[in-house]
């Protein structure tokens, strides 16, 4: 069957495109992240992008729209999930963690859009991101409810862990040199997801892992 005009030879991926929609993005920009760049980086011809796409803002919306959306099912998988309030907490840190760890440039572009206002967050984007928000804060308050934790406010307790997961991978040009290797090598992922588990028991005020692990 011959291919129709501007469908490439060799199709890719919807997730491999968003992949280098996702890091031309987080390099460049909303601005300098045109749709050539990320043709090349996808290995596509520039008429094949726009076979998949409409344009740049259509591409960048769809990017941060998978992205959110991803993070909001791990938090909503462990609001649902079955065994004790803490260790739900945990495998969810640990999830989140090699989630960003999995894909450069996701939390940089996130926060970034976030900070800046842009065609997502500023526009209809807006409500996923205070949706997510609210379902973080409700996991939070599930947690309080059920005695894991004190009582606490939620909104700011919320926060504050969006910015233990996304600030380490966001800054990754000063993280990596800080920490001696990129933030996305695979051992400095999962050495960062044992940090994250301690530090939002800390903050969340949950059992301390040292203590339990030594039978304080």
């Amino acid at each position: 069957m011959a291919r129709g005009p501007g469908r490439p030879k060799d199709p890719i991926s919807r997730e491999a495109l968003l992949e280098a929609a996702r890091a031309t993005f987080a390099e460049h920009g909303y601005a300098g992240a045109s749709m050539s760049r990320i043709a090349d980086a996808a290995g596509l011809r520039k008429a094949s992008l726009f076979h998949h796409f409409a344009g740049k803002e259509a591409l960048y919306l769809e990017v941060l729209s998978v992205t959110l959306g991803d993070l909001g099912g791990l938090v909503g998988e462990a609001a649902l999930d079955a065994g004790p309030y803490a260790d739900r907490m945990d495998r969810l840190g640990g999830l989140v963690t090699t989630y960003l760890g999995a894909r450069p440039g996701a939390a940089r572009i996130l926060l970034r859009e976030i900070m800046d206002g842009g065609p997502f967050a500023g526009g209809d984007g807006q409500a996923a991101v205070l949706s997510t928000l609210a379902l973080i804060a409700g996991f939070l308050s599930a947690g309080m409810a059920e005695g894991a934790m004190p009582p606490q406010d939620p909104k700011q307790l919320a926060l504050t862990i969006c910015g233990i997961h996304l600030m380490w991978f966001a800054a990754d040009t000063v993280v990596g040199p800080f920490a001696g290797a990129s933030v996305y090598d695979p051992d400095l992922v999962a050495a960062r997801a044992d940090a994250v588990r301690t530090h939002v028991r800390a903050v969340c005020r949950l059992p301390d892992l040292t203590a339990l692990s030594s039978g304080a």
